[in-house]
């Protein structure tokens, strides 16, 4: 038996024709990170300077796709499940710490942020980003 797990996907293309029967198909990035309506999942756009979160969540299942960003600095496009929690370390720069987003409660997509800026202190806060 299988441990695989199965994920619904949908990509989102602009389509330009450019000769009688000849199309250009091309990936649209930006709209990657949206969930698509039919898939019933919930909208992320959380910004508060410190923590920047794109994407979606299952809010059912705790399915999620997004990209975070720390401070400006693009820490990369995450997926999978949040049944326990995504935790990853982050460093660029003067900048270090971990970044550990987790489901509390059965409703609330939090972020928690221990952060350390060389010659300029910490940052270590836990903030709710999306609540169902």
């Amino acid at each position: 038996m299988s441990d695989a797990k199965s994920f619904q996907v949908a990509e989102i293309f602009a389509i330009s024709k450019v000769g009688e029967g000849d199309y250009i198909f091309e990936d649209v990035p930006q709209a990657r990170a949206d969930a698509p309506a039919f898939l019933g999942k919930e909208n992320i756009d959380y910004d508060n300077d410190v923590i920047k979160v794109k994407g979606w969540i299952d809010t059912e299942t705790f399915d999620y796709y997004f990209t975070v960003w720390v401070v400006g600095k693009n820490a990369g496009t995450w997926q999978g499940k949040l049944d326990i929690a995504l935790k990853f370390g982050f460093s660029a720069g003067q900048l270090k710490g971990s970044v550990t987003f987790y489901v509390k409660d059965g409703h609330q997509l939090r972020v928690a942020v221990d952060l350390k800026i060389k010659f300029d202190g910490s940052i270590k806060n836990d903030w709710l980003i999306i609540k169902w």
